[in-house]
């Protein structure tokens, strides 16, 4: 389950500084997922009946245009919880399906023709310490070829903050790999040393690019690779590079506030050698994530690719 605070607006001055994600942001998803802060929260006897009670309380009072400041932990923020749960509480909606286990609460919400998982955490059977809510998205039958995004630039940068916009602003299923060889496992020593197993390495490419070519859209950083294996692995998918660059200093700060591998980013100026970028991003003053996400998800639309 991915997870998106709801405790605080959207921030952007820092976010290309973190790892993987920074606290208190908010995406502006669209309509398919939200998400509301999770912490940990003591063990509950309640029953599927308490936890029905207390979701249909809460949608309720948000249809009647009250507050859920009683129903929520202090952690969550209560204006974010009822705009998440507003869809599920107009009139007809339904709770067809609600299970407990402890302190989690799961339930299947419908109204009409749309569908959402609620999933509460709760530190008793009145007070919700978390909300999560998915909406059942369209079907998607794929797209021919597929679409790849490659993103290339030094570390800090903010490929992985860019990867994680454009999944969370992704009308359709987008898969994002924080590195190609994130594909199962294996034995450190081959990360370290890719020379001592190029066909794993290659095969990791050529995973990514038989997802694309099944339909899907991927979204991948370089990870070190050149764009000559990309081409190789990827051939015909439609393939946009991303080029992301920034000022050598603000580099080596980002690298020692994050406790990154110390030295990566001195060495980061030959990372652009060899490629050649469809777009080209500046993130040495922290742009926000989503304006830039937003940008390359415009370049994919297939009337833009064509």
């Amino acid at each position: 389950m991915t997870l998106l605070l709801a405790v605080a607006e959207r921030q952007s001055a820092s976010a290309w500084d973190a790892q993987p994600f920074p606290l208190g942001v908010v995406a502006p998803v669209a309509g398919a997922h939200a998400y509301a802060e999770v912490m940990s929260a003591s063990s509950s006897d309640q029953r599927p009946a308490d936890g029905r009670l207390l979701l249909r309380s809460m949608l309720d009072r948000i249809r009647d245009d009250g507050s859920l400041v009683e129903f929520v932990g202090p952690r969550v923020d209560a204006e974010r919880a009822a705009s998440v749960l507003r869809p599920l509480s107009r009139p007809g909606s339904l709770i067809e399906w609600i299970a407990v286990n402890g302190h989690r609460v799961d339930a299947v919400v419908t109204a009409g023709d749309d569908q959402w998982r609620v999933v509460l955490m709760c530190s008793s059977a009145t007070v919700v310490e978390s909300l999560d809510v998915f909406e059942r998205p369209a079907r998607f039958d794929g797209v021919d070829g597929g679409f790849a995004v490659v993103i290339n630039g030094p570390s800090g940068a903010g490929k992985s903050m860019l990867l994680i916009a454009l999944q969370r602003l992704a009308a359709m299923p987008l898969v994002i790999f924080d590195e190609p060889e994130h594909i199962g496992s294996v034995q450190t020593e081959y990360l370290i040393w890719r020379d001592r197993a190029p066909c794993l390495h290659r095969g990791y490419l050529d995973a990514i690019a038989a997802l694309a070519r099944a339909g899907n859209h991927v979204a991948t950083p370089a990870a070190g690779h050149n764009q000559a294996e990309f081409v190789a692995a990827l051939g015909d998918v439609p393939t946009l590079t991303v080029g992301l660059t920034c000022a050598l200093d603000v580099l080596i700060e980002r690298e020692r506030r994050t406790g990154r591998w110390g030295g990566i980013a001195i060495d980061s100026p030959a990372i652009h050698e060899g490629w050649i970028y469809d777009m080209e991003f500046e993130t040495t003053n922290s742009p926000d994530p989503f304006v830039v996400a937003q940008q390359v998800l415009d370049r994919i639309d297939p009337g833009v690719r064509d």
